[in-house]
Order: structure tokens, then sequence, then C-alpha cells
């Protein structure tokens, strides 16, 4: 990012910044108080504001469909809409403040309105506040859009056309991502509770070696209630690696299925031979459980008996 201030003899200040995706802001000032702000943002957006001596007020706004707003603001206070002169007011349908003007959607001023208030350094498109940022109670990311109700990518919101390579999953646009009922966005993985992506925030910034799973910020470890191991994983249940807890601590060698632990024995308060299976109720010999047990023809009388699940 680079920012130039320049400062002549008529305290004329020149104000240059390029951002991340070419982004430029040129912001002059001169010896009447004559402003000129220029902002080109990814889409070849382009918005310019120009006062002068007699509080005339120009702007100009290009957005994706080459719309252009121009309302200018003379010695009498009045207001041009597009349709008519308004005195200090224009009219969408409602009428606007004094101090605001119309940019033929809504009322504007340093702020702009979709529903909520922009802050003062965001600039409103047409249909939302924008300046790199965009807020919906936290701030989004350079990247990031406004949908009216989160920060998003390179999406579009629903209730308005979302773009060619997004889905709309009921709720907003969305990219190729995948969530629980939501979609994620592209950087981001579920982990069974919300979309992460190197860190997620859950009232606090996580670390960028942190992992977010529900209710504390982790690194090697997640937090189910109490803290797992370093080589341990959560796995939205209870602390996973090769080994899981359900109460008791499981053998190395042993997986956890969500009932107890499994390897090619399994535990259900003593130990299963190495060829038995725990069927979730009995050590089983060569059987798979699925639901039900699945005897064979060569065991005996009381290895069938057990089998069954019956005592």
């Amino acid at each position: 990012m680079m920012v130039i201030a320049v400062r002549g003899p008529r305290s004329m200040t020149v104000i240059a910044v390029r951002g991340p995706r070419s982004m430029t802001v040129i912001a002059v000032r001169g010896p009447r108080s004559k402003s000129v702000i220029a902002v080109r943002g990814p889409r070849s957006m382009m918005v310019i504001a120009v006062r002068g001596p007699r509080s005339m007020m120009v702007i100009a706004v290009r957005g994706p469909r080459s719309m252009m707003v121009i309302a200018v603001r003379g010695p009498m206070s009045q207001v041009h809409d597009g349709h008519r002169c308004q005195r200090s007011q224009v009219h969408d349908g409602h009428r606007c403040q004094r101090s605001k003007v119309h940019d033929g959607h809504r009322c504007q001023r340093s702020k702009v309105h979709d529903g909520h208030r922009c802050q003062r350094s965001q600039v409103h498109d047409g249909h939302r506040c924008q300046r790199s940022q965009v807020h919906d109670g936290h701030r989004c990311q350079r990247s990031q859009v406004h949908d009216g109700h989160r920060c998003q990518r390179s999406q579009v919101h629903d209730g308005h056309r979302c773009q060619r390579s997004q889905v709309h999953d009921g709720h907003r646009c969305q990219r190729s991502q995948v969530h629980d009922g939501y979609r994620c966005q592209r950087s981001q993985v579920h982990d069974g509770h919300r979309c992460q992506r190197s860190q997620v925030n859950d009232g606090h910034r996580c670390q960028r070696s942190q992992v977010y799973d529900g209710h504390r910020c982790q690194r090697s470890q997640v937090h189910d209630g109490t803290r797992c191991q370093r080589s341990q994983v959560h796995d939205g249940h209870r602390c996973q690696r090769s080994q899981v807890h359900d109460g008791h601590r499981c053998q190395r060698s042993q997986v956890h299925d969500g009932y107890r632990c499994q390897r090619s024995q399994v535990h259900d308060g003593t130990r299963c031979q190495r060829s038995q299976v725990h069927d979730g109720y009995h050590c089983q010999r060569s059987q798979v459980y699925d639901g039900h047990p699945r005897l064979l023809p060569k065991w005996t009388s009381r290895e069938t008996h057990w089998g069954s699940g019956q005592k």
C-alpha cells in the first residue's frame, strides 16, 4: 500500500492510496474548500464528488451496469434527483433529510442507508455500503463484500441475482463450498459447527495457527469442555487421535466408534480377544455389527447365544 501526501502554498492537499486490488483513492482540497474524491474499485466502479464555493455538489456513480447518477446542489439549495429539482430534499418514495442527497436509489450523505447505516469511510454502490470493507457488526476482510447480512467474498446477495459461478443455498449466494446447511466460503472448511478458515471468530479473534471448534480458539487441540492432548483432534464430540475418550481412555491401538474403544478388539468392561469384535453388547468373532449381530455357523451354542446380544 502506498500513501502520498503533498501540501502546497495554498494549503492544497493531495492524497493517493493504492490498495491490493489496484484500488485508487484521490482527495484534493483547494483554497476554496473544493473537494474532489475519486474511488475506483475492483469492478471499475467510479465515484466522483465535487464541492465548490457555492455549495454545489456533483456526484457521479458508475457501477457494474454502467449506471450513472448525477445530483447537483446549487445556490438555492436545490437538488435534482433525475426527475425534478427538489429543495433540500430528494424523493424516492420517501422524503430525504436536508443534509442528504439522493443517488437514484436512496438518500445519501457521507453515509448511505440500505437498511443499515454505512460507516463514514464507506460508499454506497447502489446496493450496499462498500469501501474495502463493510460492517455487519464486525469488520469484513478486504476481499469481502457485505451482502446485507454477512461478509461475503465474490458473492452477491440473494434477493439479488447470484453470479454465474455461485449457487444459492436458500440463504445466500455461495461459490463452491459446502456447509452444514449453509454454504462456507472457498477458503473455509466446516468443522461440524461453523465455517472455518485458519481462524474463526467467536467474539474474539483466533490466532493464525488456531482453529475454532464452536467453543474456543484451539491450536493443535480442540476443546469439548475439557482440553484435548496435543496429538489429538476433536471430532465434534470428543478428542480423537488414534485413541478416543468416552469417559475412559482407550488404548493406543484402539479407535472409538462413538460408543466404545475399537481396534480388532473392543472393550465393554472386559477385554475381547483379538479375533473378536464388539457389537455394542458383547465380544463377537468375525461378525460385523449392523444393528443386529451376524452369527457364524461353526460357533458353539454358547458363542451363538452371546452373539445375539443376550446374557
